[in-house]
């Protein structure tokens, strides 16, 4: 009988060391939005420190949670394209997207951020989660697996002001810069004044200026 020659199979290769950082705002204001960041970071030993690039915010990193089951450690193979996924969801919060949620692990660095408006007052949970897809080039279903997940804690506030506070304050405002133009608006106005009491008419003037004409000789000569 003919032997049968073994189909290979797809040699999965070990990912790079991976780290996860997040920033977020650990304080906010109700109706004032923020940004919030997830990172996926390559590293050669583990060794990362985590980087606030917004003032007053919080940032950590995170060592993924460990792939199962344990042949799924990267690509595997030509037949599979992997994409990092992050998600950020939170019932409190208006959040927006401001980058694509699927992008290629064959980058050093892979940033996601969302802006984020929180609806209500009180201590508020985002979750952010970041996964690995195998997403089979014939267009088949994916292989995904969870590598983070993480509760992030914000605290709202009341606003500073609220939008009728906000009329009031712009209404103030546009009073008190018309009180201030007051007395410029009063020096134009007495300087004009001023002007055209000292200057003649341009009519006076010419007529001040040219002498009057004599009259002429009476004829006095007696009629025969």
């Amino acid at each position: 009988p003919t032997a049968l020659t073994p189909t290979p199979s797809a040699t999965a290769t070990p990912l790079p060391p991976l780290l996860v950082e997040a920033e977020w705002p650990q304080r906010m204001h109700k109706e004032d939005s923020d940004f919030v960041r997830i990172t996926l970071v390559r590293t050669a030993n583990g060794d990362y420190i985590p980087t606030v690039s917004i003032p007053g915010h919080t940032a950590i990193a995170g060592t993924p949670l460990p792939l199962t089951p344990a042949p799924i450690e990267g690509d595997l193979g030509g037949d599979y394209a992997v994409v990092a996924v992050a998600r950020l969801v939170g019932a409190a919060f208006e959040i927006t997207p401001l980058d694509p949620e699927a992008q290629s692990l064959n980058q050093p660095v892979i940033t996601w951020q969302w802006s984020v408006l929180p609806k209500h007052t009180g201590t508020q949970l985002l979750q952010g989660a970041v996964e690995l897809q195998w997403r089979p080039r014939d267009g088949g279903a994916p292989i995904r697996r969870s590598i983070w997940r993480a509760n992030l804690t914000v605290k709202v506030g009341n606003p500073l002001f609220t939008r009728g506070e906000v009329n009031v304050m712009s209404l103030l405002t546009s009073l008190i810069g018309s009180a201030l133009s007051v007395p410029w608006v009063v020096e134009q106005l007495q300087e004009r004044k001023g002007k055209a009491v000292e200057e003649p008419p341009p009519a006076a003037e010419e007529a001040a200026a040219e002498p009057e004409a004599p009259a002429p000789p009476t004829d006095v000569t007696a009629k025969d």
